[in-house]
């Protein structure tokens, strides 16, 4: 019968801690497929036991204070112990404080501590204390040097969702992590598929939800900035613009291929230590050594990218827009941008002088979709059946569209009139004259009047509500 390894590597073998560690690992998965409490206690005294052995200066002290605090959490969610979460609050500030700014694992840390202090916010709700560190924790862990770009943005996001919920000031910072996040996504490829689904997965709509939770904050500025950092990334992958890479490529190549290689050694190595969790075998290198090394990478990352701005043309690389510089967009015209959202709609009108606000809460999402159907039916050569619009506006025919409605309602009285069975299909002309007349009543006309054109658009007004 084989000897566990555990009992190979007796007190003072300095692989003890190793095995300990692996020990209580395997508890843990066997705690979440069983939940059997006795193996959560267990892998508890396991993890203390690798604590104690792992006494600083010790590498992989960071490791076990996390693994120990994660397994007191999990305690505190089965029992509600205070202590428990005490203690793991305690012991994952100690792992965030060994670790330097540059240690690779120091945002999953502080990512850690965070939850952990929004737990302990839980029990007091009225204090705002743990909540408020909660979310600066949140801050510095997107700001951490040596961090994978999908960490970044996982952590992000998690801050974004914890203070939506908590209806916390700091959202505004939230999303703005969230989008510093998207071009360095973008730069780990050239290859368009790669950078579409790298971009498209966990963001599509997040430069929209930033800017509609920036308008409803009054900091209508910040939500034209939203959409443009959104639009300048998206727009050039999903539509295959030449990205600000590719012009790069083009200009300077030598410059864009050491910024990829820097871009895809600093993912690679970051990811060997925050892929690294409570079951984990860990590999044997020297961690101090690994983050100076991701250290030097990080800072070669900034020299390139300095060294990109002072180009022609690239002193803005992967910076988002001033509002002044996007405002000269509109130094002819305004710019009109339409922002859809579940619970309505907003209108931004860009000026040279300022950004004005339309909320439309008639218009929600789910109606632009239709919108967007009902062209479609209609701009298409298959014939449009009443079953179409039951399916697209729910079985109620109250919903329909007034003109589409008085259509159906002819063919009716045309059936029994007739006595025979005739095709309920829906003329293109009716849909595209609801379309144009919503688009004109609920979006187009707001702004003509919120600019105060009316006068010197008159005869436009007249020929839009003479053609609908």
């Amino acid at each position: 019968m084989p000897i566990p390894t555990l009992e190979l590597r007796v007190a003072h073998h300095p692989e003890r801690s190793t095995s300990l560690n692996n020990l209580a690992a395997a508890l843990w998965t066997r705690f979440w497929k069983r939940g059997q409490q006795h193996d959560l206690d267990e892998a508890i005294f396991m993890h203390r036991q690798a604590l104690e052995l792992r006494v600083a200066p010790h590498p992989k002290r960071s490791i076990s204070l996390n693994n120990l605090a994660l397994a007191l959490q999990r305690r505190f969610e089965q029992g509600s112990q205070q202590h428990d979460l005490d203690e793991a609050i305690s012991l994952h500030r100690q792992a965030v404080q060994l670790q330097p700014l540059s240690h690779s694992g120091k945002s999953q840390s502080l990512h850690d501590l965070a939850l952990a202090l929004l737990q302990a916010h839980s029990l007091n709700p009225h204090d705002q204390g743990h909540l408020n560190e909660a979310m600066d924790v949140f801050l510095s862990a997107t700001q951490c040097i040596n961090q994978p770009a999908a960490l970044h943005l996982s952590i992000a996001q998690m801050w974004i969702k914890q203070g939506i919920i908590h209806r916390h000031t700091s959202v505004i910072n939230a999303y703005e992590a969230a989008l510093q996040a998207l071009p360095k996504l973008a730069a780990l490829s050239f290859d368009l598929k790669s950078r579409q689904e790298g971009l498209f997965e966990n963001t599509d709509g997040l430069a929209r939800d930033a800017s509609r939770f920036a308008i409803q904050a009054g900091k209508i500025d910040k939500a034209i900035q939203f959409l443009e950092e959104g639009r300048a990334v998206f727009w050039s992958q999903f539509l295959s613009l030449r990205s600000p890479f590719e012009q790069l490529k083009d200009i300077a190549p030598k410059l864009a291929d050491k910024l990829q290689d820097t871009a895809y050694a600093l993912e690679l190595g970051s990811h060997r230590n925050t892929l690294a969790s409570i079951s984990d075998n860990w590999q044997n290198f020297v961690v101090d050594q690994e983050a100076a090394r991701l250290n030097r990478l990080n800072e070669e990352w900034l020299k390139t990218i300095e060294d990109i701005r002072k180009l022609g043309g690239f002193e803005d690389f992967l910076q988002p827009h001033s509002l002044s510089a996007l405002q000269m967009a509109a130094s002819n015209d305004p710019v009109i941008i339409l922002v859809g959202n579940e619970d309505g709609s907003d209108i931004l009108i860009l000026t040279p002088a300022n950004v004005r606000n339309i909320s439309l809460p008639g218009l929600p999402t789910k109606e632009l979709r239709k919108l967007v159907h009902l062209v479609q039916a209609a701009s298409s050569a298959s014939k449009i059946w009443r079953s179409y619009f039951e399916e697209l506006f729910s079985t109620d025919p109250t919903e329909f569209p007034v003109a589409i409605r008085e259509t159906l309602r002819n063919w009716s009285k045309q059936k029994e009139d007739r006595g025979v069975r005739c095709a309920e299909k829906v003329g293109s002309d009716d849909i595209f004259k609801f379309v144009l007349k919503t688009l004109w009543n609920d979006v187009v006309k707001p702004v003509i009047d919120e600019l105060n054109l009316k006068v010197r658009s008159k005869s436009v007004v007249e020929r839009g509500k003479n053609s609908l």
